[in-house]
């Protein structure tokens, strides 16, 4: 945006009003600390309009730069000790396969929640948003320990990674969940989870009244309002990354922690052009290193291993059997034995 004006020159002060006085005479001139030329309320108009359309143009700018569901995603990944919980404030699981998003693409916790297949060295891992990583790399992803095993070895520490949004089926058959945290007559914070695509906004009305008004979120991923009272019931209308639009009618509010919705995303989400890798295959670009061991195999239940007529020939895999382990260079383990990247 470039901003034009007819050039004025502006003296700085305080201007009375100017009574008429007769034409020659000095009678009633004002006094004033300064004086100015041209109209100082249409410069300030324009200023203001240049600097809303500067903020507008960088909001949309970041908003776009921010959504990862319609291109490939090029960035390194390390893991940590996940457990499911984090800055998004979801709750903990036993096994999780999550990730961390670096804090430069944070965006106020807009992709909490958000589901990413991660393509790697040693195969593919769809990934939730959980945390927040400041120390990450632009657009990098800290992987939980289970989840960076099945995209590479562990032993790596570091590897570079192809991601990008995907929808999270495994809510498919779920409907919105909503956990209220802070709350009393005239306050509400609350988070939405299960949802399938990440939450663009939640606004909020009286149930049936339509007069929406939009809460705040937080960067712990809750809503919030406060002022007027809170009526029960209520209506929150709640839009998706792919520009679906649910309303939820809730009524417990005052009564529990957590209260089910009737809805789920269903509409298509992301450009879908990130192929998840699994068995041998051709490594994706930026792994065609012809000396490091891309097997790009999926793990078993075990999180580590395949058996063994699914090892790719020809290339040098850890072999383990009765938990020792051993090399073979011939990309196959014999006997019962299982194949892991080396």
């Amino acid at each position: 945006f470039f901003c034009t004006y007819e050039r004025r020159i502006y003296y700085a002060g305080v201007h009375a009003a100017r009574p008429p006085r007769a034409r020659g005479s000095s009678v009633g001139r004002p006094r004033s600390v300064g004086r100015s030329v041209g109209p100082r309320s249409s410069l300030a108009q324009m200023v203001l309009a240049c600097v809303c359309a500067v903020a507008v143009a960088a909001a949309l700018a970041a908003r776009a730069a921010s959504d990862f569901s319609n291109s490939v995603q090029r960035s390194e990944a390390t893991y940590y000790a996940a457990t499911g919980g984090g800055t998004c404030s979801f709750p903990t699981t036993s096994r999780p396969v999550v990730a961390a998003l670096s804090g430069s693409s944070w965006d106020n916790a807009a992709h909490c929640g958000e589901c990413v297949r991660v393509n790697g060295p040693r195969g593919s891992a769809v990934v939730r948003i959980v945390d927040k990583c400041p120390g990450c790399a632009a657009r990098g992803l800290d992987l939980s320990a289970a989840a960076f095993d099945m995209v590479a070895a562990r032993s790596a520490g570091r590897v570079m990674i192809q991601w990008q949004s995907v929808p999270c089926d495994e809510y498919r058959e779920d409907v919105l969940e909503f956990h209220y945290k802070e709350r009393n007559a005239y306050w509400l914070s609350v988070q939405v989870r299960n949802h399938r695509v990440p939450i663009r906004s939640v606004e909020f009305s009286a149930a049936g009244a339509n007069q929406w008004a939009a809460l705040s979120r937080a960067d712990h991923n809750y809503f919030s309002r406060s002022g007027s009272r809170v009526p029960i019931p209520f209506d929150l209308r709640i839009t998706g990354a792919n520009g679906e639009v649910l309303v939820e009618t809730l009524h417990d509010f005052t009564r529990v922690d957590i209260e089910s919705g009737s809805k789920q995303f269903t509409q298509p989400y992301g450009a879908g052009t990130l192929a998840a890798v699994g068995g041998p295959a051709a490594p994706p670009p930026g792994f065609d290193d012809p000396n490091a061991c891309h097997l790009f195999v999926q793990p078993d239940q075990t999180g580590f291993c395949k058996p063994r007529g699914q090892c790719t020939s020809g290339r040098v895999v850890e072999c383990q059997s009765g938990g020792a382990r051993k090399i073979s260079t011939g990309g196959c383990c014999p006997g019962q034995d299982f194949c892991c990247i080396g």
